[in-house]
């Protein structure tokens, strides 16, 4: 089972060989949000691994969701390098 920070490092170092490749158009990249960009596990543990809608609105509505910083490295590679970003969620 690979950790995090290793599959972002793979996917750092794909995406700087890859803007090495020419492109038709803006390069993109896309991110999805929960999980992936940005961690939500405070709550997650807190309701234990369940899902109170209630609970998960108020968490949301408080925008207290950390990056996960390996992944935050490869979206700053992506802008850095003037890759469009583009973000998913459910």
């Amino acid at each position: 089972q690979q950790r995090i920070a290793d599959v972002a490092l793979e996917a750092n170092k794909y995406l700087l060989r890859r803007l090495k490749q020419p492109v038709k158009g803006k390069p993109a990249i896309v991110f999805d949000i929960d999980e992936t960009t940005l961690t939500n596990l405070p709550t997650i543990l807190e309701q234990d691994f369940g899902y109170v809608p209630k609970v998960w609105d108020a968490w949301v509505a408080r925008a207290q969701s950390r990056a996960i910083l390996p992944v935050q490295t490869v979206y700053e590679t992506a802008v850095r390098n003037g890759v469009a970003v583009i973000f998913i969620t459910g």
